[in-house]
């Protein structure tokens, strides 16, 4: 695989198969994960794996009606909004495993949640290279750092999940995404 094509072509997957992502496969990602940059070399990232589809599908459920109950704290569109009213709407879809990136916090600072997206932006292109799809799920990030959450899911509270990332096999290829132009703002010589 040539880095462009993983850039360029990799997409946010939203139908997955039953197919379950092996063990080695995720600690694969997980390994590409850690080679990012990192400020001041901390690496201060950490990671916690779900492949439970019940659990999955229970946290779903409990992260849509969190969402709903809190729509006034999110600015979610119309369109957003009657997507995760719908029932049965999963807030994972239907992917069989969840990869959380997290860091310490509040002990380490705001670049270490930086950290983490940069690993987690390596998972997801290693991913791609593997014919795993991944999707980003921020949706679920305010719920999974409610520290009763945490407490149940068995986080440790000095721990702040950054970036949930799903994993799977798509069930049909993604249609390319249309980029605008990036905006750039200044550019000085």
């Amino acid at each position: 695989m040539k880095l462009a094509d993983a850039i360029y072509k990799r997409r946010s997957v939203r139908t997955y198969t039953q197919q379950q992502v092996q063990r080695e496969e995720v600690l694969a990602l997980i390994d590409a994960a850690v080679q990012a940059p990192s400020a001041m070399n901390q690496q201060a990232w950490a990671f916690a794996v779900i492949q439970d589809r019940h659990v999955l599908m229970s946290w779903s459920e409990r992260i849509r009606r969190d969402l709903l109950a809190h729509s006034d704290h999110f600015k979610m569109s119309d369109e957003v909004k009657a997507m995760i009213a719908e029932p049965g709407f999963c807030v994972f879809y239907d992917a069989g495993t969840l990869i959380l990136i997290g860091t310490r916090f509040p002990e380490r600072t705001q670049l270490a949640e930086v950290d983490a997206s940069c690993a987690a932006q390596n998972l997801m292109l290693a991913a791609y290279d593997r014919d795993i799809a991944t999707c980003p799920i921020g949706f679920a990030v305010p719920w999974l750092n409610q520290p009763s959450v945490k407490m149940e899911i068995g986080l440790p509270s000095d721990y702040r999940v950054v970036l949930p990332v799903i994993a799977g096999y798509q069930r049909a290829p993604q249609p390319p995404v249309v980029r605008r132009p990036a905006e750039i703002l200044m550019w000085q010589r």
